[in-house]
Parts: structure tokens; C-alpha cells; sequence
């Protein structure tokens, strides 16, 4: 109930008329104090261990309660929907590992997909199949149950189903490995508030929490990745491309030097551009002008190459939204005869030191860093190599780590929205941010003393927090509330 009353301050400052950042962030900061919900601020990354509690103590990271409560007091709406989106998402994922085969079914049923059982005459029929595709290292249990599902709900791999008829069959131990990418899709298209109630009926053991919350630093990390925030013009490819990581780049430069690409190399490029948002269609006019116009590909074959494109788009076959690989992936990727895709500072890549070195001067890195990048090649350290190369090609270093390909964009992104003077300082949150990190013993009950809290906002913003008398302006939200000052006064509640 206390995670429905929290939204519901969250959306109502969203009808509010006011156009005014600034001011509805102080509505959302009076409202949290109005209504005791302030402490529910840490009850979101806690899973409902209460603050100040011996199990708090042990098991939450300060970063993590630093960081949540900066966003949400200052970005209000955007960071509290992302974060209890991907709590929730892996919630579900740590429960369904855990649970045991007919128990993570019984659960995903509830929730709007039912698997059923293949009947003994369709097991028969493909037994040929269902052996080819098993790909253990004992033959296949004769007795295993075999589910089936529609062919557009089963996102994994062919080797490890049978398509027949329209439908998967799938076998019960491969299921688990369905079930997290199932949920995801339905948790985007079709779940709102229904979630809160289910999660709010999960439990999870102290070692599956523990494991959760450290997840969630990560999730932290990557929030700007929603990739409903970026936008590419395909029609600026040639004057933008320096927007992109260095993978994409030398997929690119290597597309504009022989106007082809091979497969690998292709599904890099397409979910990368899918991820920024590019248009699909322009996205294929410019690899019909690569491909087709250079005469790379016969006009007649180039039929499989726009399916692809629009495929990987989520746009043919199974209409699946395909997500931008993290860079770990990329990084394991072993090296094909004429690919170029992968990362190029991993050790895997089909680009070596020379090679690189080459590239880097080509993209105008300047040569302290561009050392500095080719020993980390060497060391296999991928990450700090393009987070270097990132800082020699703006000259600044990133405000986050870079983890995925979308964060390189995104960062550069933003550099160039300082650049035009669009800016939105963050030095007050800053100074916030490393007040809430003071090394101090008492550093939990300073981050929970709410008068502290306050008076560290209106020195840094200037808001007047004082609670209001009755407002005209909060009706609307009693209204929706109800009695909620009974409901959050429960003795489990700490309310400072």
C-alpha cells in the first residue's frame, strides 16, 4: 500500500499545471513531509527493511541510499518509475531462479501466460527433433515434461527448441531460461500497479537480497540508458558518428572503405543504431546506398539484408525488442574471418595493437591517451580504455562508467548539450551528494536526521520546506489518498 501511496504523490505531481521544474520538485519534497512518506524514499532500494534497523545497517550500501534520495528528491517522477521498474524486473528473476520448475510456472501464470504441456502424441512426433536439438552431455530424459508456446513468446535460442506448427516446444529444463525474458515483455507492455501487488507477496532470503541490492547499484548506474531518452538522425551519420563508441566507429569505418558488412558485424551495428532510437527506414535507405548503389549486393539478394535490418528493429518475425548487448558481451566476442564487429580494446578483437593505434590517430585521439588506451588493451581492461578514449575525445571524463554502448552515446549526448549552453548545473546536488558521504560513524542516523535533511536542501536550493497549511493545491491528492497519515503510522514505520 505504502508503494501505491508513493506513486500516487509521484503522478499527482504530474497533473499539477505548473510548468516549472523547480517547483514541482518542492511540491514532491512538502508532499513526501505532508503525508509520512519520506522515509519510503529508502524503503524503495531496502526491499522493506526499515532504516535504522540492525539488518539495514549490515546490508544496504550508503551509496545506494545517497544516490536514490538525490534523484528522487530532483528528478522526481523519471528515476522513481525507472528504479521500481528494474526492481521489480529483477525481483522476479532472482524468485524465478529460485523457485523450482512448477512453482516458477505457477507464478508466471498469474500473470497472464500459461505454458502447456505437449501432449504424449506431439512428443512422439518430434522425439526425432527433441533429441537432435538436446545439447547435454547425457541423453535426453525420455520422460521430461515438454512445454510448448506460441513461437513469438519464446526469445531464446533455436538450438534449444523445436518449432512446429506455430508453436516451441521447449523442454522443462531449458524453461527457466524463458521465463525472466517472457515476464519482461509483459511487465513493458501490459503490467501498470498489478506488479506492486505481486512483489509485494515475494520473499526472498537474506543471500538472494543481498545479491538483489548489489544488482541494483548497477541499475543505478545505467538509468540513463532508457533509450526512450535518446535520439539519432540517421541523416547525420557522417557529421555525428563521433557520438558513438569505438566499436560502432570501426564497424562504420570499415562499412564506408569496402560498402559491405558481414553478419556479425551487421547485428552489432543495427542494435546499436536500435538503441539510440534511429529510424528504422532511414537506417535502411542508408545501407541500401551502401550496399546496393556501391554494388556490393545484387538488388535481388538484398531482400534477406532489409529483413534483417527490420528484424533486429523489432519490426518482421517475432517483433522482438531486441536490447544493446553490454559491453562485457562484446568484449568476449571471438574474432570471425572478414568481421569487425566486438570491442576493439579487448584482447578477442579482430583489430591489434597496431591497427589501433592506427584508428585512434585517424579519430584524432591525442597521444598520451592514446598509450594510455593501448596498454589497457593489453591488460584486457575494456572499460577504462573507452572511458579514456572518451576523455581524449572530449576532454572530460565521463559522469558515469561506461558499460554498455549507450552510455558512450549518452555521455556524449550530454557533452554536446553543454557545448550548445543548454545546461542544467548540478554543482548544488554535488555538494549534496558528498555531504551525504561525510566520513562519520553516525553516518546512517545523519542521512535519516529528516531536520538535517531539510535544511541541507533549502541551503543548497533555496526552497522554503515549512509544511503548509491546508492547501487548496493538495485536495485533488487527499482525495486520492484516502486516510493515508493511518496507514503509514504503523509501529514497523520509522518516521523521524
Amino acid at each position: 500500500m505504502l508503494r501505491n501511496l508513493f506513486l500516487l504523490c509521484v503522478r499527482t505531481i504530474n497533473r499539477w499545471k505548473s510548468s516549472s521544474p523547480l517547483a514541482k520538485r518542492k511540491k514532491l519534497i512538502t508532499l513526501i513531509e505532508k503525508h509520512k512518506l519520506s522515509h519510503y524514499i529508502w524503503l524503495l532500494t531496502n526491499n522493506g527493511v526499515d532504516p535504522g534497523t540492525e539488518e539495514h545497517r549490515n546490508h544496504v550500501l550508503d551509496e545506494q541510499l545517497a544516490h536514490l534520495f538525490i534523484h528522487v528528491v530532483f528528478n522526481y517522477s523519471d528515476v522513481i518509475l525507472d528504479m521500481l521498474q528494474v526492481q521489480e524486473q529483477a525481483l522476479f528473476e532472482w524468485q524465478v531462479l529460485t523457485y523450482e520448475i512448477p512453482q516458477a510456472l505457477e507464478f508466471i501464470e498469474k500473470n497472464g501466460h500459461k505454458f502447456l504441456e505437449a501432449t504424449p502424441q506431439e512428443v512422439e512426433d518430434l522425439r526425432y527433433e527433441l533429441d537432435i536439438h538436446h545439447c547435454g552431455d547425457n541423453p535426453r530424459d525420455p520422460s521430461e515434461t515438454i512445454y510448448k508456446v506460441p513461437w513469438n513468446k519464446a526469445p531464446i535460442s533455436d538450438q534449444d527448441i523445436v518449432l512446429h506448427h506455430g508453436f516451441c516446444y521447449i523442454r522443462a529444463s531449458e524453461i527457466k531460461r524463458v521465463l525472466p525474458s517472457l515476464y519482461y515483455s509483459h511487465m513493458l507492455n501490459a503490467r501498470n500497479n498489478d506488479i506492486y501487488e505481486i512483489v509485494d507477496n515475494t520473499a526472498l532470503d537474506e543471500d538472494q537480497t543481498i545479491i538483489l541490492r548489489s544488482s541494483l547499484v548497477m541499475a543505478l548506474e545505467r538509468k540513463h540508458l532508457s533509450t526512450n531518452r535518446l535520439k539519432f538522425n540517421m541523416d547525420k551519420i557522417a557529421s555525428e558518428i563521433w557520438m558513438f563508441p569505438p566499436c560502432f566507429r570501426l564497424i562504420h569505418d570499415h562499412l564506408n572503405d569496402v560498402h559491405h558488412l558481414k553478419h556479425f558485424s551487421r547485428m552489432q551495428y543495427y542494435d546499436i543504431l536500435h538503441g539510440v532510437n534511429a529510424d528504422c527506414a532511414k537506417v535502411e535507405r542508408y545501407m541500401y546506398s551502401q550496399f546496393v548503389e556501391q554494388g556490393r549486393v545484387p538488388l535481388k539478394k538484398y531482400g534477406s539484408y532489409k529483413y534483417f535490418i527490420e528484424h533486429r528493429f523489432g519490426k518482421r518475425g517475432s517483433c522482438i525488442e531486441y536490447s544493446t548487448p553490454d559491453c562485457r558481451v562484446y568484449a568476449q566476442t571471438v574474432k570471425n574471418q572478414g568481421e569487425c564487429n566486438g570491442c576493439p580494446f579487448s584482447k578477442n578483437s579482430a583489430i591489434d595493437i597496431e591497427e589501433l593505434g592506427a584508428k585512434l590517430t585517424e579519430w584524432n585521439c591525442p597521444d598520451d591517451d592514446k598509450q594510455q588506451i593501448l596498454q589497457y588493451k593489453v591488460a584486457g581492461n575494456c572499460n577504462r580504455a573507452c572511458e579514456t578514449f572518451f576523455k581524449g575525445l572530449h576532454g572530460v571524463e565521463p559522469t558515469s562508467k561506461i558499460i554498455n554502448p549507450l552510455n558512450f552515446f549518452s555521455e556524449s549526448l550530454a557533452f554536446r548539450k553543454e557545448d550548445n549552453n543548454d545546461e542544467e548545473s548540478e554543482e548544488d546536488f554535488a555538494e549534496i551528494f558528498d555531504e551525504l558521504f561525510k566520513e562519520l560513524p553516525e553516518r546512517h542516523e545523519l542521512i535519516l536526521n529528516e531536520e538535517w535533511r531539510m535544511t541541507i536542501i533549502e541551503k543548497k536550493t533555496g526552497f522554503d520546506l515549512k509544511l503548509p497549511d491546508e492547501d487548496s493545491d493538495y485536495e485533488d491528492f487527499d482525495c486520492l489518498v484516502g486516510r493515508s497519515s493511518s496507514l503509514c503510522r504503523d509501529d514497523n514505520v520509522i518516521v523521524n
